[in-house]
């Protein structure tokens, strides 16, 4: 996981801007489709954005109304200086948190393939939910162009994860979650709905 965070802190400050062009913009564009039409109603919701960045998956909750949404990386450079009247940010391991109040929403594009112990991720997830919480999250599958993006990271220094349908969901139902929904936003990237 050091070796994710060195990398991650080491593009922080172009992130965003390599996300605004050329194939990456249109694979982002995509993922946030893929997202918002899974996102259950965001009025009013509070919300985790885990593995959040720079805050893609926040801006998405924000516009959609939400007003209570915590940003929770592990890179104090992805995360910049994102706090306002409605967002909050914690910088640490996602699997690490252990909040007092707990959310409705985690969301998650883009992190549960850097875990070494995906499990550790729906725990937590379940563990920072309330009752009746849901939990969004877009992962790369096990395909060739799983494969491909995985090659892409390697050739990074980083190894990752890649989820088949019954592999994610035997991760998640470990930790209580039940599948709702899944769609392809892109042949690199899935999306899956998960409640209590």
């Amino acid at each position: 996981m050091n070796r994710v965070k060195r990398h991650f802190d080491s593009v922080a400050q172009n992130y965003l801007a390599r996300q605004d062009r050329g194939v990456w913009q249109i694979l982002r564009r995509r993922e946030m489709a893929a997202l918002n039409q899974m996102l259950p109603s965001a009025h009013r919701l509070s919300a985790i954005d885990a593995c959040s960045g720079p805050g893609a998956c926040t801006a998405l909750l924000l516009s959609n109304g939400s007003r209570d949404v915590l940003m929770v990386d592990f890179s104090k450079s992805m995360l910049g200086a994102r706090e306002d009247e409605f967002v909050s940010v914690w910088m640490g391991d996602f699997a690490d948190l252990k909040l007092v109040t707990k959310r409705d929403l985690v969301i998650c594009a883009g992190g549960l393939e850097f875990f070494d112990a995906p499990t550790s991720f729906f725990a937590s997830a379940f563990l920072n939910t309330r009752d009746d919480g849901k939990l969004l999250v877009l992962y790369p599958p096990w395909s060739i162009s799983g494969l491909i993006y995985a090659l892409h990271h390697f050739f990074n220094g980083i190894r990752i994860r890649l989820f088949s349908k019954s592999k994610i969901d035997r991760h998640a139902t470990q930790s209580g979650w039940k599948i709702q929904a899944r769609a392809n936003a892109h042949p690199f990237a899935t999306v899956a709905l998960y409640a209590k």
